[in-house]
């Protein structure tokens, strides 16, 4: 029995509940106390914990940054894994040999690996994506937004002219919900896309090959100008800063959002009617490209292993399970459970092509995306690769659809999430991040509520520069070269 420890999402079951863990003990005799924080805490948590020493056996599932590994890899505290993938991890193994560019973002600048990854590539996996309520659309008369400026006038019509047809003023044009503490995890991306041309949203970003910050931007004051709008006019939920999922979702529910940020697929039940499309890009007076985020593919620091954990190899091995393809699966696990549940049991291929698949849920009315996260697997990591698109969910064929014309042909790299860093380079990038990231939230925050004046705006930069902004972008330039250059 190990201790692990997760982020858990509101969406989640408990992960002692889970089908996943539960089939996996039965076949290897390996159970686990689970401490699963929600996810709106889990990085104070996981500081908490490695600052302290009291930390897991086992960290599932992310939120394990490339400075943890640089920081606790060569202090001893993460285990270096490649001797055991070597010996028992024949799946991760082939992996590794097979996309030299997966073994290099998972390797630490040391030259151990301290994580297993997770790779993603499915015709659903589109970020930043926006739903719109196309019977509200036609109750208010106009078409889908294709600028901001369009998008203006759609969210003031959905405020005014009683879209949802119930004789209330309850309608909530767009809304967000606090999936982090950051307001990059509030924000998305795809509005500032439309001023700036550039995809990395409140972040780090690449424009050709030089790292830029974009909150301090000229198009990113343009940005926050029309927040404020949205905001002061009631265009945005006036709770957005502040509601969990669960309440995000409530009102999603209620039928009273015009423009949704959360998969459809997460949260309807069985054959509810959900008449909604996706958003393309949008463009504006300043720019007309249309742009979002190219997704990574490879995730580092989701499954690691610390000092604490007396049977490594056994751990491997248990993660080599969810690095086999379906043709490999044991007793329906494999690296698309990750995804899709046990094979077999939570979906099948529909024939021998396998371009099609089916999911069920076990549940009456839950739908399969909610079937799973509650109930079979709490999050991912593995292999998780398929170019088959679901065909009994309408919805899931809706994301998979919509995304093919919508996401990805406009998408475009962003900063990389895999940039390792030296451990100096890492002890002065944390100093100096956590501090211009709490400025930054707070700011961006009354810029958008109006508490702050965007007349401020210089005197904000300004401030930045002071807290070593120059600096910390010297540190990602470098890093970022190193990365491109490997």
């Amino acid at each position: 029995t190990l201790k692990l420890m997760g982020s858990k999402s509101p969406a989640h079951g408990e992960w002692k509940d889970m089908e996943m863990f539960k089939r996996m003990e039965e076949l290897t005799n390996i159970s686990f106390e689970f401490d699963t924080p929600l996810s709106t805490g889990y990085t104070e948590r996981k500081n908490l914990a490695l600052a302290s020493g009291d930390y897991p056996y086992v960290f599932y599932g992310g939120g394990i940054t490339v400075q943890d590994e640089e920081t606790y890899g060569p202090q001893g505290v993460f285990l270096p894994l490649e001797d055991y993938i070597d010996k028992y991890g024949p799946h991760i193994k082939k992996i590794l040999e097979q996309y030299p560019e997966v073994k290099s973002a998972i390797t630490a600048s040391d030259g151990h690996i301290y994580s297993l990854p997770y790779i993603v590539r499915t015709k659903t996996a589109a970020a930043n994506i926006l739903y719109i309520n196309m019977d509200w659309l036609a109750n208010v008369g106009m078409s889908k937004p294709e600028t901001v400026e369009e998008l203006y006038e759609v969210l003031k019509a959905f405020k005014e002219k009683d879209p949802n047809k119930n004789g209330k003023q309850d309608e909530i044009p767009l809304s967000y919900w606090k999936q982090s503490n950051s307001m990059s995890g509030i924000l998305n991306p795809i509005f500032y896309a439309a001023f700036s041309g550039q995809a990395g949203g409140a972040g780090f970003d690449l424009i050709g090959d030089k790292v830029v910050y974009n909150p301090v931007q000229p198009a990113f004051k343009e940005f926050l100008a029309y927040m404020n709008k949205l905001y002061t006019e009631k265009l945005l939920d006036g709770e957005m800063f502040t509601q969990t999922m669960q309440e995000y979702i409530a009102k999603y529910k209620e039928g009273v959002m015009g423009i949704s940020t959360i998969s459809l697929s997460s949260v309807l039940s069985p054959g509810e009617p959900a008449n909604y499309e996706l958003l393309s890009p949008l463009t504006s007076s300043m720019n007309n490209k249309k742009v979002t985020a190219e997704l990574p593919g490879v995730y580092s620091g989701v499954f690691v292993l610390t000092d604490k954990c007396k049977y490594p190899e056994a751990m491997v091995r248990w993660a080599d399970v969810f690095f086999r393809t379906v043709d490999e699966h044991v007793e329906g696990l494999c690296g698309l459970s990750n995804f899709l549940g046990i094979y077999g049991y939570n979906w099948y291929f529909d024939d021998e092509t396998r371009k099609t698949y089916t999911r069920e849920s076990k549940v009456e009315g839950l739908n399969p995306v909610e079937y799973i996260n509650k109930h079979v697997m709490p999050t991912g990591f593995g292999w998780v690769v398929t170019d088959a698109v679901p065909s009994a969910d309408p919805l899931l064929l809706l994301k998979a659809e919509e995304s093919e014309k919508q996401y990805f042909p406009y998408t475009i790299p962003v900063y990389p999430n895999t940039v390792r860093y030296t451990k100096e380079e890492t002890e002065r990038l944390s100093f100096l991040q956590n501090d211009i990231d709490t400025y930054v939230d707070q700011m961006l925050a009354k810029f958008i509520i109006g508490e702050e004046p965007l007349s401020k705006w210089d005197e904000y930069v300004k401030t930045l520069q002071s807290m070593g902004l120059d600096e910390l972008l010297k540190i990602k330039q470098d890093a970022y070269n190193r990365w491109k250059n490997q």
